[in-house]
Order: C-alpha cells, then sequence, then structure tokens
C-alpha cells in the first residue's frame, strides 16, 4: 500500500474509532441479545471446527512432533486434565527445540517502536472499513454470542467502547482491533475453564497476565513461533479447543426447530447497563 506501514497505522486508528462509535448505539446490543442459544452454538462450531481438526492434520503431516503431543495430551486428560494442554504445549516447545535450528536462529530483543499515523482516502476504504466490519461480524458479534450461550449478559455498550478506545491508543504501537475474540472467548467462558461459572474471571485475568509476559518476551515467543510448524502450533490450540466444540455442538442441535431463546441472566452473571 502506498505510504507503507504508517499509513496503515492510521487506517488503525480509525477502525479504533468506528468500533467506540459503534458502541455509542444501543440497538447493536438488542440484536444480539436476540440472538438464539442454538445459532449461537452454530456460529461458534463454525468458528473452531477448523482449528480442532489440526491435531488430525498434524499426526498426518508431521507425525513424530505431533504425536508425542497429542499422546501427552491423550493420557493427562483421563488422569490429570486441568494439566493436559499446559504439559502438551512443553512437549511441542521440547520437539521445536529438538528439530529446529534453536532460539538463537532468531532475534529474540524485543523491540519497542511507536510509528506516527498517515492518512490516506485508499487506507480509508481498504482497510480501516473491512477491519472494523470484519472484526464486528467475526469477533464482536460471536464473541457476545458465546458468552450468551454459557449464560453471561454483559454490558456490549461498554465493550465496545473500552476496546474501540484501546484500539485507537494501541495503534500506534502496532496494535489493531482488540476485541471480544470468540475462540478466547470459548476458552475462557466455558466450564473448562472453571466449573463454578462465577469463577471462571480468573482465566480470563490469567489470560490476559499471560498475554503480557507475552508482550515482554516477545521476540523469543516470536522466535517461538517462527521456528516451528505453523500446523503443530495450531493442534496444540484445538486440542486445548476440543470442549468447547463439543459444547457448542451441543448447544446448535439441542433444539431441532432451532427456535432456541437466549438463556436467561443467571445471578452471577455482570449487571446490564
Amino acid at each position: 500500500m502506498e505510504g507503507g506501514f504508517p499509513v496503515a497505522v492510521g487506517a488503525f486508528v480509525v477502525s479504533g474509532l468506528l468500533l467506540t462509535a459503534a458502541g455509542l448505539f444501543p440497538v447493536l446490543g438488542r440484536w444480539i441479545a436476540a440472538i438464539p442459544t442454538s445459532i449461537a452454538g452454530a456460529m461458534l462450531a463454525g468458528v473452531l471446527l477448523d482449528l480442532c481438526v489440526a491435531p488430525v492434520r498434524a499426526l498426518a503431516e508431521i507425525p513424530l512432533m505431533a504425536g508425542p503431543v497429542v499422546l501427552t495430551w491423550a493420557l493427562l486428560s483421563r488422569f490429570a486434565r486441568k494439566w493436559a494442554i499446559p504439559v502438551a504445549l512443553l512437549v511441542a516447545v521440547a520437539a521445536i527445540a529438538l528439530t529446529g535450528p534453536g532460539p538463537a536462529a532468531v532475534d529474540v530483543r524485543p523491540v519497542l517502536e511507536v510509528t506516527v499515523p498517515s492518512w490516506s482516502a485508499q487506507a480509508m476504504v481498504s482497510v480501516a472499513l473491512p477491519l472494523f466490519l470484519v472484526t464486528m461480524a467475526s469477533q464482536n458479534v460471536p464473541g457476545m454470542a458465546v458468552l450468551a450461550g454459557y449464560g453471561y449478559r454483559p454490558p456490549l455498550r461498554g465493550i465496545l467502547v473500552s476496546t474501540g478506545l484501546a484500539s485507537t491508543l494501541g495503534a500506534p504501537l502496532g496494535g489493531h482491533a482488540v476485541n471480544l475474540a470468540a475462540i478466547s472467548a470459548a476458552l475462557s467462558a466455558g466450564p473448562d475453564a472453571d466449573p463454578d461459572p462465577a469463577r471462571r474471571w480468573i482465566a480470563s485475568v490469567s489470560s490476559g497476565v499471560a498475554m503480557i509476559v507475552l508482550g515482554v518476551g516477545s521476540g523469543l515467543a516470536t522466535a517461538l513461533v517462527l521456528l516451528s510448524p505453523p500446523l503443530l502450533v495450531e493442534a496444540v490450540a484445538g486440542l486445548a479447543l476440543l470442549g468447547a466444540l463439543a459444547s457448542a455442538v451441543a448447544s446448535a442441535v439441542a433444539d431441532p426447530r432451532g427456535q432456541g431463546r437466549p438463556r436467561p441472566s443467571p445471578s452471577w452473571s455482570p449487571r446490564r447497563d
């Protein structure tokens, strides 16, 4: 694109402002609240399906690396379920370290750079507006549907305003479109996070802390991803999301007529605006 990355940053800023503006229209929240539970489940299942078949593809394409990861996950899922994914991830890291050139082949030093945004009509049309629409259609709307499917009713207005402002402020640092992230929502809001729905916020906080740690060590984290086969990373993510996929499919087919209604807000759910 003419103008390079600064023009993209300008588009990220505008996209964030559009997300903020969307939060100022309450009708959007009412539309999302009207999504039936079965439809929400089907939306989530569609998002998760491709990742959840990645372990099978990894076993076929990179069996020597994926085999120990899947076997570790299967054994621990039977005998120590809460440790299945963390240990499987460690096994994947070990496989990468043993078969790859090692982190020394990549510069692991994190660098913080601020980019002054530039503005371009082309970028507004080809980047800012599509990014806003994709974020709303593929992340925020499914993300809210996922939360509703698990019985949570957070105030959409506050979410859109805060994530929109965060997107705008984070754009000069290379960030773009902070959102509800349907897959992350499925991980932290579902029963695998905690059997008690009132305690699942711990998973969200833990995820945020982990993201901060990854950000500080972004050079090393990026090196790990670059040195590993992309399919292996997808396989580990797919294993973590199998439980969410099962719940989503069960929710999608619970009402054979597809006329399910959103679940009522339980006493432990966040307040509405």
